[in-house]
């Protein structure tokens, strides 16, 4: 099984991104049966749509699972999406200075994909080590949805599995102490957990794990 993984750089105002370090340290990081092949990605509208066409090149005869890591300040966990919507409408610009507003990903595309991953098994294995995490049922509108988005649209007919995980702000890169962090240490934890249910468990369990709101 060949294994994609990716981060992202800093953006906005940050000035790093544990998504980046995730992907630094999962460099020496094996599984048995499966190849990773790691990708730090631009904060870039371009630089998704390029890591989206290189997935849809994937050979056929392989089984392919994508794995999309993002930040997302200020939530108390890790977070893995259920869906991704249609919509760039952006609140920032993306590095390259482009300012989407309500703007299709894929023209004519669907309105939203589902998440490929074993989500709801990955959040009982990280409530079972100790690790904070939930389901989200919003990836946002920037580039975190708008890969999600792109991953699944591009790889469909490969019969790819895949989907996106945020990741909450590390004590290490934050000094504004009203703001929730995770340690980076467990957030190297539940990523590498998320990545081997996802390559032991390619269906999902039915389990608690939605919201009210």
């Amino acid at each position: 099984m060949k294994v994609h993984i990716s981060g992202f750089g800093p953006f906005g105002k940050e000035k790093t991104n544990p998504t980046a370090r995730l992907i630094e340290d999962l460099d020496s990081y094996r599984i048995d049966g499966a190849s990773l092949q790691l990708h730090l990605l631009p904060v870039t509208v371009q630089g998704i749509y390029d890591y989206a066409t290189l997935l849809s090149g994937e050979s056929l005869d392989e089984e392919i699972l994508v794995i999309a890591f993002g930040l997302a300040g200020g939530r108390k966990g890790m977070t893995i999406e259920r869906v991704a919507i249609n919509c760039f409408d952006f609140s920032i610009p993306d590095n390259d200075g482009q300012n989407l507003i309500d703007t299709p990903i894929v023209p004519g595309g669907p309105d939203a994909y589902f998440s490929g991953l074993p989500i709801k098994r990955i959040q009982a294995c990280w409530q079972r080590s100790g690790i904070p995490g939930s389901v989200s049922n919003t990836a946002g509108t920037y580039l975190c949805n708008g890969l999600f988005y792109l991953l699944r649209h591009y790889t469909r007919t490969s019969g790819a599995r895949g989907g996106f995980i945020h990741v909450p702000y590390t004590g290490d890169i934050i000094t504004d102490a009203s703001e929730p962090t995770m340690s980076y240490a467990d957030v190297l934890s539940a990523a590498k957990i998320a990545i081997e249910v996802a390559i032991q468990h390619p269906d999902d369990e039915v389990l608690p794990g939605g919201a009210i709101c």
